[in-house]
C-alpha cells in the first residue's frame, strides 16, 4: 500500500513540475489563450501566424506592441509569450512553414 501512495505522490509532482520543465508550448498558448481575442469572432482581429513576417513578429513582441491596444501581462507569463513568438515565427509569411489556417 505505502508503493502505490508513493507512486501517487511521485505522479502529481511530476504533474506538476512538468509545464516549468518542458516549457510552454507556443502552439498550444496561441490557441487557447491569443485566439479567445484573435480568432475569428474575436474583438482583437484575426491573426495568424503566416499575417507577419518573423522580423514583424520579433519586433512586436520585443517593443511589447500588444500594450498599446491591450495590456497582456497579467494574462501571460514571460515564457508563454516567449514560446507563442516562437510558435509564430517558425509559420510566419516568410518561414519554411507558414501556417495560415487550421487552427480552430
Amino acid at each position: 500500500m505505502r508503493t502505490g501512495k508513493g507512486l501517487i505522490v511521485a505522479a502529481a509532482l511530476a504533474l506538476v513540475l512538468a509545464p516549468g520543465l518542458y516549457g510552454a508550448d507556443g502552439k498550444a498558448v496561441f490557441t487557447g489563450k491569443c485566439l479567445e481575442c484573435h480568432g475569428a469572432s474575436g474583438a482583437g482581429g484575426k491573426v495568424m501566424p503566416a499575417k507577419y513576417a518573423v522580423r514583424q513578429w520579433q519586433r512586436f513582441f520585443g517593443e511589447n506592441r500588444h500594450a498599446r491596444k491591450l495590456d497582456i501581462s497579467s494574462r501571460f507569463t514571460q515564457e508563454e509569450l516567449d514560446a507563442v513568438l516562437e510558435y509564430l515565427s517558425n509559420h510566419a509569411a516568410d518561414s519554411e512553414k507558414p501556417e495560415a489556417a487550421g487552427l480552430r
